[in-house]
């Protein structure tokens, strides 16, 4: 994983810091620092093509430290705590409401592609 983050999303106090390291056949490792009260809407939503109101990506991973909520769009509500594996799919939305570490496998580039990494504030 680089030193720097590569995208930091979200006002400050509020972010998500998204370190990326890719390897063969578009396979990624991802660690992702997020602050509390971070907010998927202002902060990722706009980034994303078409602006979907849920997240589309497929999420499975290690929660290093804090918890995470993820709420679906069936209403169903999970929580992740520290030390969980979590498998997560399409349309939902993570609330972070403690300063929150995860480590990410996926194939899925949502979140790693050129076109949303480039993507202005």
């Amino acid at each position: 994983m680089s030193k720097e983050p590569n995208k930091v999303l979200g006002e400050e106090g509020k972010q998500a810091k998204i370190f990326i390291s890719k390897f063969e056949e578009g396979r990624q490792a991802s660690r992702i620092e997020i602050d509390a009260g971070f907010d998927w809407h202002k902060s990722i939503k706009p980034h994303l093509p078409g602006c979907p109101d849920w997240c589309p990506a497929t999420h499975f991973g290690y929660l290093e430290s804090g918890l995470m909520k993820v709420q679906m769009k069936d209403g169903t509500v999970r929580t992740i705590k520290a030390g969980d594996t979590y498998f997560v799919p399409p349309e939902h939305i993570p609330i972070i409401e403690e300063k929150t570490v995860m480590i990410e496998f996926s194939q899925d580039t949502t979140y790693t592609s050129k076109q949303f990494l480039d993507k202005n504030e």
